[in-house]
C-alpha cells in the first residue's frame, strides 16, 4: 500500500516490477473496503459509479504498457482503447440512469414521511464512531448489528424511535466519513448523502478515545460543508463524545494537542455547551443526549410542548390525538381534564379557532 490519493498506472508498473507484488493507491484501498461492504443493489451500483472515472483517468497511460494500442478490433475500426473508453461510458450512463430512479424513489419516501409529519435525525460521524451503536442505544432496534470495523454502513438505513414526549422521529443511519474522501466516491453517494441535507436535525458522532478525535472532527465537517446543507442544520448539529467508556483505559500519548483527551475534560466540554459525552455501548450520558435531540427536533420543526385544560365531556381530547403528539391525560376534577401534548404552531392556531379557545403557549 502506497499512501497516496492515486497512482498513475506507469507507477503503479514500475512498483510492482519492483516489489514483485499487487501496489495499491489510497483510492484503491478505499474502494476495495466499498466493495467487500455493499449490500444492497444501491450500494453496489455507487461503489460501481465512483470506480468508472478512476479507470477511466487510467486508460491513456496504460498505452504506455500495453503496445496494442495501435492495433485495430476487426471489423469495427476501433482500437483496443476506444473500445475501452466506449465501453466504460455507455455503463456510466446506464449507471446513472439507475441511480437517479433511486433518487426518485427517494423522494417519493420523503414525501411519504413528510405525509406523515415524521422528523427525521441524521446521524453522522467519521468511519468506525459508532453511529450504529448509538442508534440501537437510542431506538432499542434489536436487529442493528453494530461492527467494529471501517464503513460498515454504506446504505442511508431509516430507524424509528421516540422522543421524551413519545413523539415518533426517524433516525438516519449514515455512511463514515474518512479523511480525504474520494471526491469521486461523495459523487457517487449523492443519492445517498442528500437524505442528510433533508433531515430536521444533525447529530455528529465522534469516537473521543480515538488519539485524532479533532482531526476526525474537521474532516466530517470539512465534507459536511462540501455537500451544502442549509446553515442552520450545521448552526444546530448536536455533537456527541461517543466512547467516554475507553477514555480513561486508552493511553496518555503523549502532550499532542490532537490527542484524546480526558473524561473531567470532556464533562468540562459539556457544560460549555461543546459537546455530549456518552458511551453508546452502556448507555450512559444518554438521558442528556435524548434531552437535547428532543430540544433540537422541536425547536427545528416548528413543534412545542403544550398544557390544554379541556372539558372532560368534550371532543378536544380526540382532536389532539388525531392532530397532536398526546403525551399525559390527567383528570384534574369532574369536568376538566389537564392534556400535556407536543403540536405544531399551524395545529395550535387551528386548534384555538375550532373551539374557540385562548388556550396560551406553557412550554414543558
Amino acid at each position: 500500500f502506497i499512501n497516496t490519493p492515486t497512482l498513475a498506472p506507469r507507477q503503479q508498473h514500475e512498483l510492482e516490477r519492483k516489489f514483485r507484488a499487487n501496489v495499491y493507491d489510497r483510492f484503491m484501498v478505499i474502494l476495495k473496503i466499498f466493495h467487500e461492504r455493499a449490500r444492497t443493489k444501491e450500494a453496489k451500483l455507487q461503489v460501481e459509479l465512483a470506480e468508472i472515472p478512476y479507470l477511466k483517468s487510467r486508460l491513456s497511460e496504460e498505452n504506455w504498457i500495453y503496445t496494442s494500442s495501435t492495433s485495430r478490433m476487426r471489423g469495427t475500426g476501433e482500437t483496443p482503447l476506444s473500445v475501452k473508453r466506449r465501453v466504460l461510458a455507455e455503463r456510466e450512463s446506464k449507471l446513472n440512469q439507475q441511480l437517479q430512479q433511486i433518487k426518485d424513489d427517494r423522494k417519493v419516501t420523503r414525501v411519504k414521511r413528510k405525509k406523515k409529519a415524521l422528523p427525521v435525525v441524521a446521524v453522522v460521524g467519521y468511519t468506525n464512531a459508532g453511529k450504529t451503536t448509538l442508534i440501537k442505544q437510542l431506538t432499542k432496534e434489536e436487529s442493528l448489528e453494530p461492527k467494529d470495523q471501517l464503513f460498515a454502513t454504506l446504505d442511508s438505513t431509516v430507524h424509528a424511535g421516540k422522543l421524551p414526549c413519545t413523539m415518533k422521529v426517524l433516525f438516519l443511519d449514515t455512511i463514515g466519513f474518512i479523511s480525504d474522501l474520494p471526491h469521486e466516491l461523495v459523487q457517487s453517494f449523492s443519492a445517498t448523502l442528500e437524505d442528510v441535507l433533508l433531515a430536521d436535525a444533525l447529530i455528529h458522532v465522534r469516537d473521543v478515545s480515538h488519539p485524532l478525535t479533532d482531526v476526525q472532527k474537521r474532516d466530517v465537517i470539512k465534507v459536511l460543508r462540501g455537500l451544502n446543507p442549509p446553515p442552520s442544520l450545521l448552526e444546530n448539529m448536536i455533537e456527541v463524545h461517543n466512547k467516554i467508556d475507553l477514555v480513561n483505559s486508552t493511553d496518555d500519548s503523549s502532550d499532542d494537542e490532537e490527542s484524546s483527551t480526558s473524561e473531567s475534560d470532556l464533562l468540562t466540554r459539556q457544560d460549555k455547551g461543546e459537546g455530549i459525552p456518552v458511551s453508546a455501548t452502556e448507555g450512559s450520558g444518554v438521558d442528556v443526549l435524548w434531552d437535547r435531540i428532543q430540544e433540537t427536533v422541536l425547536q427545528a420543526t416548528g413543534n412545542k410542548h403544550v398544557v390544554f385544560a379541556v372539558p372532560a365531556d368534550g371532543p378536544h381530547l380526540s382532536w389532539l390525538h388525531q392532530n397532536a403528539t398526546v403525551t399525559t391525560v390527567e383528570s384534574t376534577n369532574e369536568n376538566t381534564l389537564q392534556i400535556s401534548a407536543v403540536i405544531s404552531m399551524t395545529n395550535f392556531a387551528k386548534y384555538n379557532a375550532k373551539f374557540h379557545n385562548n388556550t396560551k403557549l406553557k412550554q414543558i
